[in-house]
């Protein structure tokens, strides 16, 4: 589909289109003044998701999001418009009383009197968008009153915004603004309690949690106490008693090793004085009052030895004695010397022992922690499920307390901005946007069906389209002319009578294209008109291109072909002395030549009557092939009219016996299918068809697909309306073309 051919159709239809489009803008509008006024009250609410919570207390809803969110939106649209909420409202006012919720709505009424139902329409709607069956509604009032009150309930949200308006349609301006005032209000209470509800619900939940992770907690805690008390797991100032231990005998191992490092170190010290002599400044001797008392009683002996040496000799008994005195002291004093070396020797040994002790009690206790690791390994698991345990218990235990704070504190999700007021004005219906529109659909409807008409049709519709259908060249389009006027005069009669109209020209054009088919441009000696189905126009073309070759100075003969029906009957003296082409085939027929031509318009035609015998039969006969030499001895041109090609197969036994043939088709009313269908006969029958002809076209309707040619002709049409017509005389006009049959040469004796 081009723009060119939507255009064309705009053009062709738009007159009626706009007709019956103002005449239903009028039912409409007089339907809609009849109509009951309807009141429309909205109020307004907002999704207030930002209300700040009290300080110290959650909210108990998440933060709000940035951009409203559809599917809050539309829960909460959902909400305002479900049955709890309406049934409240028509139970609180007591709706099923009023009248106008006892009757069908309008639209029932509007559907009634215009002959349909409404609920069937409904049902059907459902079952194309695949929608559930709704419940019955039954006798009950109460239903029928819901049913009427959600068809004038209107719950809008655009999408862009957290504004709901609720709004109801009433035949009462006040009544409307009640029911939406109460529809908000109901709305809003049954969210309220829908939420303590909930709260309730949670607190239950919770309370029994609580109770079962208490008893979890205790079981937890004494299974730890338990497991702390069989392996003597037990802790002081944050450690454990074994790890204090440790750490006490590896301090006191500490000391132990220092200690015996300084006693080895000061008994060393000690044997090395002694071994140089020096043992007076080991301090356990220096220190010691026997030691001391027996260096005095050296010392003494020492000074009566020297005393006593200058009296006497070194073996005088005195001398001896004093000596051997002084030998005893020494010896004394070096007893005790080793009496305190033996004593520091004692010391290192009981400080190596302690030592050793204490290392044997850090390896035991270091086993006993090896041990003690792999219990700890269980007891942790053991604490962090009773952790587990007891931080869960006290969330929700601080979630049962807040949840018992907010059951106070419920305040529903949306807020009133704005209540309804009794409207002034009624809302429905308004006639002028209804009818504008009703206007509008209506036209772009029967627009719609325009454009299907057409182009689901088929037809041909120009030049080219014939030509795609057939693959034939068109010789020529001929415009289409008034029934009443080809009943009155003919075709031929038209051409002799005005030949300088369009029709004529046309016909005259398709001459010219046909004669530059042939060499010499001379006609053909045979020629058929053939068509794909009846009422093509074949018939009045034959006639016209018959006058027209008569016009150009040629002898033509018209022969009806069509043995399956009556021709129409000659006019004038053509009729009263006319010959039939079932006369011509019988024996005898030889002697009805010559045919002559009409008086009037100088064409020669033969009719034909419906024949008892099968006209393929009749056509194919030795008696028509003698009539058709007969009459090509006689005339220039011999056209024969067939009938169509697919009532019968008339056209290709004629088309046997044709120089050439021409197929013809009707502008938008012979389908593509059967134009090529034919085309495609005559071509496996191998008949010479030398083009197409469009007839009856209407170029200037803006649906005729015109070529660039004939969209100048459309041009050139103010040309052919300023020519006069010329007045022949056509009965002197055809006495002479008479005359000139019976003494001009015939074909064969102008042939060379």
């Amino acid at each position: 589909m081009t723009l060119r051919d939507v255009l064309g159709v705009l053009r062709a239809y738009w007159r009626p289109v706009l007709l019956a489009t103002i005449f239903l803008a009028m039912l409409i509008g007089a339907a809609l003044t009849q109509a009951t006024p309807v009141f429309t009250a909205q109020a307004t609410l907002v999704l207030d998701l930002r209300r700040p919570g009290i300080p110290g207390l959650p909210n108990g809803a998440p933060p709000p999001p940035v951009s409203p969110d559809p599917a809050i939106l539309r829960s909460e649209v959902d909400m305002l418009g479900s049955r709890p909420v309406i049934r409240e409202v028509v139970e609180r006012l007591n709706l099923v009383e009023l009248p106008e919720f006892q009757k069908p709505g309008l639209a029932s009424r509007l559907a009634e009197a215009m002959g349909f139902s409404l609920d069937e329409l409904k049902a059907r709607l459902r079952e194309i968008l695949g929608r559930p069956e709704p419940e019955p509604l039954g006798n009950d009032p109460l239903d029928w009153a819901i049913s009427q009150y959600d068809d004038r309930l209107a719950i809008i949200n655009d999408g862009r915004s957290y504004m709901i308006r609720v709004s109801f349609r009433s035949e009462d301006p006040a009544l409307s603004a009640r029911i939406a005032n109460a529809h908000v209000a109901a709305y809003l209470r049954l969210q309220t309690e829908l939420k303590r509800e909930v709260g309730r619900s949670a607190s239950a939940w919770l309370n029994s949690e609580l109770e079962e992770l208490q008893a979890r907690v205790r079981s937890a805690e004494q299974a730890v106490q338990r497991f702390r008390e069989e392996n003597e797991i037990v802790e002081a100032r944050g450690d454990t008693l074994l790890a204090q231990r440790i750490a006490e005998v590896n301090n006191q191992l500490t000391s132990a090793v220092s200690e015996r490092s300084a006693r080895e170190a000061r008994l060393a010290q000690a044997r090395e004085q002694v071994r140089r002599g020096e043992a007076d400044r080991i301090t356990e001797v220096g220190g010691s009052p026997v030691i001391q008392r027996l260096r005095e009683q050296e010392a003494t002996v020492i000074r009566r030895e020297a005393e006593q040496s200058s009296r006497f000799g070194p073996r005088h008994p005195e001398i001896l004695r004093i000596r051997a005195e002084l030998r005893d002291l020494r010896s004394a004093i070096g007893q005790e010397i080793r009496r305190a070396i033996s004593s520091l020797e004692s010391e290192v040994a009981v400080a190596q022992a302690r030592e050793a002790d204490l290392r044997a009690q850090v390896s035991s206790l270091e086993r006993r922690v090896a041990t003690t690791e792999q219990a700890e390994i269980t007891l942790r698991e053991l604490e962090r499920e009773a952790a587990a345990s007891r931080s869960l218990y006290e969330n929700l235990l601080l979630q049962r307390q807040q949840i018992a704070v907010q059951q106070g504190l419920q305040l529903p999700d949306v807020r009133i901005v704005s209540e309804a007021s009794p409207p002034a004005k009624p809302s429905s219906p308004n006639v002028l946007r209804f009818t504008l529109m009703g206007a509008a659909l209506a036209g772009m409807l029967l627009m719609g069906v325009a454009f299907v008409r057409e182009f689901l049709h088929g037809g041909i519709r120009g030049v080219a389209d014939l030509e795609r259908a057939t693959g034939l060249p068109c010789l020529g389009t001929i415009p289409a002319l008034r029934r009443r006027e080809i009943a009155k005069r003919g075709a031929s009669e038209i051409m002799v009578r005005e030949p300088l109209s369009r029709f004529a020209d046309a016909v005259r054009s398709l001459r010219v294209a046909l004669l530059s088919q042939f060499s010499e441009r001379r006609p053909p000696a045979t020629l058929l008109v053939t068509s794909a189905l009846p009422g093509e126009g074949k018939t009045t073309l034959a006639f016209a291109l018959a006058q027209s070759l008569v016009d150009a100075g040629h002898r033509v003969l018209l022969i009806d072909a069509d043995l399956r029906r009556n021709s129409p009957a000659p006019r004038g003296e053509a009729g009263a002395r006319r010959v039939w082409l079932n006369d011509l085939l019988k024996p005898g027929g030889d002697e009805l030549w010559p045919v002559l031509p009409d008086p009037e318009t100088g064409l020669a035609y033969v009719p034909s009557r419906a024949s008892d015998r099968a006209p393929q039969d009749v056509l194919g006969s030795p008696a028509m092939l003698r009539a058709l030499k007969r009459a090509a001895h006689d005339f220039d041109v011999v056209l024969l009219d067939s009938p169509p090609l697919v009532a019968a197969s008339d056209a290709l036994v004629l088309g046997a016996l044709a120089e050439a043939t021409i197929l013809v088709a009707r502008w938008r009313r012979t389908p593509r299918d059967a134009a090529a269908s034919a085309a495609a006969e005559l071509a496996k029958a191998g008949l010479p068809v030398v083009g197409a002809v469009l007839t009856l076209a209407k170029s200037d309707s803006p649906l005729f697909q015109a070529g660039e040619l004939e969209t100048y002709r459309r041009q050139a049409k103010s040309y052919y309306d300023s020519l006069p017509v010329p007045q022949r005389p056509a009965r002197e006009e055809g006495r002479r073309r008479a005359a000139e049959l019976t003494h001009r040469p015939t074909r064969e004796e102008t042939s060379p």
